[in-house]
């Protein structure tokens, strides 16, 4: 049964008695037949050919990593020269807010899995998923309305314009390093020529890049943090929500506290 569904389970079994397979009654095949697709037809499809992957991108993951590796030849060419240990010391911090922005931004646009040192972290799945039920809850407490419940997991995914600046005013610099720097054989050592206005400036900006991918990607982890926390006490709240007639009574009698049975009690 290539190229189907029920086919790639690869099923294998001819019971002596025919009957212990039973077909679906035509009350069932209807009431399957009423039923919405669970996932679209193209989902299907894609389940039968095994392609299931490659369905989200990095908006971001380009020019991240473009950032990445000037950033990274800034470090290498500054790094040996003494007189400009300035920009190799902003540059290796920078190095490091980068990295793990780019981390960050891979694990919001579905494409880094979760794993067990990440799991408090957000993903697309997870802060998608809690955003839709803090979205109820803003509506309903607040009227707020508006994305901002799910999409204050993702902002350093909707900043592509701002790292392309960051990216322009980096560009030139590697190659401003490099042909700074020569050998003296008074000190016999590798020095820079390049002014102290220049030094600072190219500091100035590896420290612009940390602020900015460091501000936007706690941003999203603070953010996500606090959606759980919020979903959490929902879920405390919501144990005393339709309450059966026995459970009232033990909360009513027995279990509940003043707070609660006040709370319970003011219900309209």
């Amino acid at each position: 049964m290539a190229n189907t569904l029920f086919g790639l389970l690869n099923y294998s079994f001819a019971p002596a008695n025919a009957n212990v397979i039973i077909e679906f009654s035509n009350d069932t095949t209807k009431m399957m037949n009423t039923l919405s697709l669970l996932i679209p037809e193209w989902g299907y499809n894609d389940i039968k050919d095994a392609n299931v992957s490659g369905y989200m991108k990095n908006p971001v993951g380009n020019v991240t990593n473009s950032i990445l590796d000037i950033v990274t030849s800034i470090y290498t060419s500054s790094s040996n020269v003494p007189n400009i240990h300035q920009i190799s010391t902003s540059a290796n911090v920078a190095i490091n807010a980068v990295s793990n922005f780019y981390q960050h931004t891979q694990r919001i646009s579905g494409i880094n899995e979760i794993e067990a040192n990440t799991a408090e972290l957000p993903h697309y799945e997870t802060a998608v998923g809690i955003g839709k039920t803090i979205a109820f809850m803003t509506y309903q407490a607040d009227q707020y309305a508006n994305g901002a419940t799910i999409l204050g997991s993702f902002t350093s995914i909707l900043v592509e314009p701002e790292l392309q600046v960051l990216l322009d005013e980096i560009t030139d610099y590697p190659g401003i390093i490099n042909n700074s720097v020569s050998y003296n054989y008074l000190t016999y050592q590798m020095e820079s020529n390049v002014s102290t206005t220049v030094r600072n400036t190219i500091s100035d900006s590896m420290n612009n890049i940390v602020t900015f991918v460091d501000t936007r990607r706690t941003h999203d982890e603070n953010f996500y943090a606090n959606s759980r926390i919020i979903l959490d006490q929902y879920n405390e709240i919501k144990k005393y929500t339709r309450l059966g007639e026995t459970e009232n009574f033990l909360l009513q009698n027995y279990l509940g506290t003043d707070k609660l049975l006040t709370r319970l009690n003011d219900e309209t």
